[in-house]
């Protein structure tokens, strides 16, 4: 969820925080390993560029993502 420049997510299963990001980025997520829906994120973020915000996931969960060609593959 974003509010004023500040993405926020509280407990957030990784499915919802994709779908913010999709809907901020205009950016397709590609799903390669169903097991990483599992998790959720806490975050409060000011970053704004979408490679920032990644790095940031990355370091809560062991989810990794991968942007190539406006597209963010996931996986574990």
């Amino acid at each position: 969820m974003w509010r004023s420049n500040v993405l926020y997510f509280s407990n957030t299963p990784l499915l919802d925080v994709i779908k913010t990001l999709n809907r901020r980025y205009n950016i397709r997520f590609v799903i390669e390993n169903p097991e990483a829906l599992e998790y959720t994120y806490t975050l409060t973020s000011k970053q704004t560029t979408i490679e920032d915000i990644l790095l940031e996931l990355e370091k809560i969960t062991p989810v990794k993502f991968v942007l190539t060609d406006n597209i963010v593959h996931v996986n574990l």
